[in-house]
């Protein structure tokens, strides 16, 4: 589903094109084409992606409190390298 999520971000052109809702409704709607899971909270999304924290956002991909976003509305360049972190995580708890 992350992979999904990295294609789904990577193919927006601009904001309101692909991710309005930020990273969160983003992974929502992987999720939900992944495995039919409705979620409307972020907690629910931690809850199948355990990493999806604010603290490893901030550590890993520079987020910051920015209101309703971990990040500034257009910085797709820091969603995408927390999606890959996450995705290196889940790939290093394989090995």
């Amino acid at each position: 589903m992350l992979e999904k999520a990295k294609t789904t971000l990577e193919k927006a052109e601009d904001f309101n094109a692909g991710f309005d809702g930020g990273l969160c409704a983003i992974l929502q709607g992987a999720i939900t084409e992944e495995c039919g899971c409705v979620f409307l909270f972020v907690s629910n999304v931690q809850q199948c992606i355990a990493d999806f924290t604010f603290e490893n956002a901030v550590k890993h991909a520079n987020a910051s409190n920015n209101g309703m976003y971990w990040w500034g509305r257009y910085d797709k360049e820091n969603r995408l390298k927390f999606i890959e972190w996450m995705i290196n995580q889940l790939k290093e708890a394989k090995i």
